[in-house]
C-alpha cells in the first residue's frame, strides 16, 4: 500500500535520524540492542514511516528480530585447514 518499511541494525536508526527522520519510541529499543548484543545476537529493528511532519518521515518501530549464528562442530577443523593453507587474515 505504498508504506515505507525500514529493516536494519542500530546503525540504520542512527542514519535515519541523521537524515532528519523523527524516530518515535526508538529509545525504548536501545536496551534491547544491548541485551541481544550481550547474548551474541544481532538485533534488527523493523520500523515503518507512518506519516510526515514538516516534510520529515515519522518512523515508528514495529518490532525487533534477533539473529544468532551457531558455531558448527566442523568450524574448528575448517579454520585449522585455512591456517594450514596459509590464510592469515579472516
Amino acid at each position: 500500500d505504498g508504506e515505507t518499511v525500514y529493516v536494519g541494525n542500530e546503525r540504520l536508526s542512527t542514519e535515519l535520524a541523521g537524515q532528519g527522520a523523527v524516530l518515535t519510541t526508538a529509545a525504548a529499543f536501545a536496551g534491547v540492542f544491548e541485551r541481544f548484543r550481550g547474548e551474541g545476537k544481532t538485533a534488527v529493528l523493523v520500523s515503518a514511516a507512518r506519516r510526515q511532519i514538516d516534510g520529515r518521515d515519522v518512523v515508528a518501530p514495529l518490532g525487533m528480530i534477533a539473529i544468532a549464528d551457531r558455531v558448527r562442530p566442523e568450524a574448528r577443523a575448517a579454520l585449522a585447514a585455512l591456517l594450514d593453507a596459509g590464510v592469515r587474515h579472516m
